[in-house]
């Protein structure tokens, strides 16, 4: 599971992940703070990218990612490129690069 927050002033973003197993038992967590970002969709990819990258870190070959965010899952299962500034995100974890 994961959640990101935006502030405004100063402008800045704050990224939750909870890891759970198979049984939905509690595995890890981590958190992240990002400065001069305050766009809620560019927040939820980064949070995005994050749980991937941090899932490989604990060696979780299978994850299943549950998070509220409906236009990043949109731009991750979307066959057209978007030209927000998200898509590069969107990029990474689509094409599997290690983040």
């Amino acid at each position: 599971m994961l959640d990101a927050t935006t502030l405004k002033n100063p402008p800045r973003m704050s990224i939750g992940v909870v890891v759970r197993d198979h049984k939905g038992i509690f595995v890890a967590a981590c958190c992240h703070l990002v400065q001069r970002f305050d766009d809620p969709e560019v927040a939820e990819a980064i949070a995005t990218r994050k749980a991937v990258s941090f899932s490989s870190e604990i060696q979780f070959q299978h994850v299943i990612i549950s998070y509220d965010c409906q236009s990043v899952v949109k731009k991750i299962n979307s066959q057209v490129l978007d030209l927000s500034h998200v898509e590069v995100i969107i990029q990474d974890l689509i094409s599997g690069r290690k983040l």
